[in-house]
C-alpha cells in the first residue's frame, strides 16, 4: 500500500469527480489510496446505503489504479475490505444497523498504519466525532445539513440515488 511515488493534493481537487459532487485529491502519481468509511447505522436508510455504495463504485470508475479501504461502521467497525483495481465491485453486503460512532474508522486507520491520502466518510452526520483531527484530510459526505467539526463537508443530495 505504498504511496511514496504518488503526489496527492486537495487543491485543486480532481476535476473528473466534481460532478458527483465529491472532492477527491488530484493525483499526479500512479495510484489513489483512500479510506472510505460507510455509516451503516440504523439511521441510514436503504436508499442512502445504495447511494453510498454507488459513490464507492464511482470512485472505482474514475481512477484506473486505486486502493480503497472500505470500512463499514455503525458504533463499531463491522467490515473492512480493501478494494483495488484488480477487484470487480465494491462489497454489497452491509453489516451494522446499530448506533453511530464516527471514531472507530479513524482508529482502524491508525491501528493498521494505513498510508492513505484522505478519508471519505459517507454518513448522515448523526454521531460523535473524533476529538482530534487526523493528520490526513477528511471529506465528510453528508445526506443531511450537518457540518463536521473538521475536514471538508459536502452535501449528498438524495435525488442522485438511482433505483
Amino acid at each position: 500500500f505504498s504511496s511514496a511515488m504518488n503526489n496527492y493534493r486537495l487543491t485543486p481537487p480532481n476535476k473528473r469527480y466534481l460532478w458527483m459532487p465529491i472532492y477527491l485529491p488530484s493525483v499526479t502519481g500512479d495510484e489513489i489510496n483512500v479510506a472510505v468509511a460507510v455509516d451503516t447505522s440504523g439511521s441510514i436508510s436503504d436508499d442512502e446505503l445504495r447511494m453510498f455504495l454507488s459513490e464507492i463504485k464511482g470512485i472505482t470508475e474514475q481512477f484506473s489504479n486505486y486502493t480503497i479501504h472500505v470500512i463499514q461502521c455503525d458504533a463499531k467497525v463491522h467490515g473492512y475490505h480493501v478494494l483495488t483495481n484488480m477487484d470487480s465491485d465494491p462489497p454489497t453486503r452491509i453489516v451494522g444497523r446499530g448506533g453511530t460512532d464516527f471514531r472507530p474508522p479513524f482508529e482502524l486507520v491508525e491501528k493498521e498504519d494505513l498510508s492513505i491520502s484522505c478519508m471519505v466518510y459517507l454518513t448522515d452526520g448523526w454521531g460523535p466525532f473524533p476529538a482530534q483531527e487526523p493528520k490526513y484530510p477528511t471529506i465528510w459526505c453528508m445526506t443531511t445539513d450537518k457540518v463536521a467539526p473538521f475536514g471538508e463537508t459536502i452535501r449528498l443530495e438524495r435525488e442522485t440515488v438511482s433505483t
